[in-house]
Order: structure tokens, then sequence, then C-alpha cells
């Protein structure tokens, strides 16, 4: 299986390479958990950065601001596609326009062997919608952030990787200036 590098060495080890080609990612996780950061990330490693679909944040160049159903082909476009949130989509047009947003731009990434970003936000839809969401995808991320007293700790929890084994799941994370970085370090005591 041809695999397509994360940008972030840590996760592409964790992955076996990195993300199977033609595969949709949904990653949720709350605005703070750098869960755009890692978005960037996969866009940026890309040598084609293909679609940046930024619905819930500052909008750069090269970047597209207005979701549209009948708008899929245009969305399609080079190996990394991102959209900055399916949370939006969900919200403004419901789960089935969503689902058939989803349907469309698998049948696209399997022709051209390129990958679907999504991002969500946890506690925003209804357990179904989860659930139908979760169903959908090829592999899922969760992102989580904990504060305690002074210390913010993050997590990756690996929930869903479609045809590969994930022996271990959750992988502490660093949020920095460039990124996020993967802590792929094994503690023995």
């Amino acid at each position: 299986m041809e695999k397509r590098s994360t940008g972030i060495s840590g996760l592409d080890q964790v992955l076996e390479g990195g993300l199977p080609c033609g595969t949709i990612v949904l990653i949720q996780g709350n605005p703070l958990s750098g869960s755009d950061l890692l978005a960037r990330q996969f866009w940026n490693a890309a040598a084609d950065f293909g679609t940046y679909l930024m619905l819930d944040g500052e909008v750069e160049s090269g970047m597209l601001s207005e979701f549209s159903p009948e708008r899929t082909e245009e969305y399609g476009r080079g190996e990394v596609i991102i959209v900055d949130s399916l949370s939006t989509i969900l919200l403004e047009h419901g789960i089935d326009i969503t689902l058939a947003f989803l349907r469309s731009m698998k049948e696209q990434i399997r022709r051209t062997g390129g990958n679907l970003i999504v991002l969500t936000y946890p506690g925003l839809h209804t357990q179904l919608e989860e659930v139908r969401l979760l169903r959908a995808v090829d592999l899922f991320f969760e992102m989580q952030q904990e504060v305690v007293m002074n210390e913010v700790s993050h997590l990756l929890i690996i929930h869903k990787v479609v045809g590969m084994p994930v022996p271990l799941r959750v992988f502490p994370y660093f949020v920095t200036e460039h990124g996020v970085e993967l802590s792929t370090s094994i503690f023995i005591v």
C-alpha cells in the first residue's frame, strides 16, 4: 500500500510510513489542541499542496473559504485536501449532505491517490451523527488537551486505521511554534 508522509516523523513512524493514499482522515480536537496545526503540517508536507477549505479560521493565500455541495470536484484537487472544519458543514447543511460530500470526495481521492483530512470539534454533534461520520472515514485521530494545575498535556489517540493494526494507540505530543511533534519514546522505570 502506497503511503504519504504526514510531515511529522513520529506519526509517520507509528503509521509505518505515513497515511495510506486514497483515505479519509478525521481529526477531532478542540481549537486549542493543535488540530489545525496538524492539518497544516499534512498539507505542507504534500508535494502538490491541494485544496485547503478553511471555514473556521483565518483564510490564508491559497485557501478556499466557502462550501457548496455542488463544488466537490473543485475541492478534490491535489494530493492533500483539508476541510477545517467538517463540523461547520455538518451544522450548516446537515448529516445527509455532509455524508454525500464525504462519499463524493472518497471517490475522487481513491482515483487520484490523494488524502482528505477533515477536522471536527468534540461535543457539537449527536452520537448518531458521530457514529455515521466515523463509519465514513478510514482513519480517526483524537487530540486531547488536559490542564492539571499549571501543566498542559496533550495526547493523540489513534482510534481507527483501516487495513492496519495499531499496536500502541495513545501518544503524547507537543505543540510548538513549528507545529505538532509526536513523542514515540517508551519510558521504562
